[in-house]
């Protein structure tokens, strides 16, 4: 794994759940983040007929949903198709690396239709919401959460294959252990819209179970 030019080294995240919270969030979008990280996995689980623990692999359908959820609620979001890529070293030698979505991959017989990733983008407040890293998880770094809210930007512009950073995180060991993983914008990987989770009939009681748990809101 080639090591991207700038990366971001971030203080302890605070935690919601599953869900590892970097940056600073606004008081609304807060109450948001902590409706998808108790509700979202679990709500897709309660849907009839649905495989087990399938949402903490369906980047697709998770992030539509949370899209659909913000947006409901009155935060602008959208979503974006990205490669994931982590990766562990000790005292300057890498012990493993991992990827979502990355160019060329060939496909597993468990993946679903797309060799991609998906995450969700709330512009005004440059963050990113993934809502699937359980799938990635290795003994490498077998204590990362299974959803990540990350700031977008790095102190200077950097690329991974071509790609364009658009996040990265890093976290050190007192015992030279370094852990790092970067979000690659990958706008072109569109194929996922061909895709059963695409639709909306699939998100539509789940979004409003997730507003209904988010409630009032005002700014004052």
């Amino acid at each position: 794994m080639t090591a991207v030019a700038a990366r971001t080294t971030t203080a302890a995240p605070t935690m919601l759940a599953d869900m590892a919270v970097f940056g600073a969030p606004s008081a609304k979008l807060w109450k948001a983040l902590a409706v998808i990280a108790a509700d979202l996995h679990p709500a897709i689980a309660k849907i009839p007929g649905v495989i087990p623990d399938i949402s903490k692999r369906s980047c697709v359908l998770c992030s539509l949903t949370a899209r659909d959820f913000l947006q409901r609620i009155g935060i602008d979001a959208i979503v974006a198709p990205v490669v994931t890529v982590l990766w562990a070293d000790q005292d300057g030698k890498q012990l493993h690396s991992a990827g979502i979505g990355v160019p060329g991959e060939e496909r597993r017989s468990d993946r679903r239709n797309w060799n991609g990733h998906m995450i969700v983008i709330v512009p005004r407040e440059r963050l990113l919401i993934d809502t699937t890293l359980y799938q990635i998880n290795r003994p490498a770094w077998d204590d990362l959460p299974g959803m990540i809210v990350a700031p977008i930007g790095l102190d200077k512009p950097a690329k991974l294959w071509g790609l364009d950073v658009l996040a990265a995180l890093q976290a050190e060991g007192s015992d030279g252990y370094v852990f790092s993983m970067t979000w690659l914008a990958n706008p072109t990987n569109n194929a996922w819209r061909n895709g059963r989770d695409a639709s909306r009939n699939h998100r539509r009681a789940i979004v409003k179970k997730l507003v209904r748990e988010f409630g009032p809101w005002s700014d004052k």
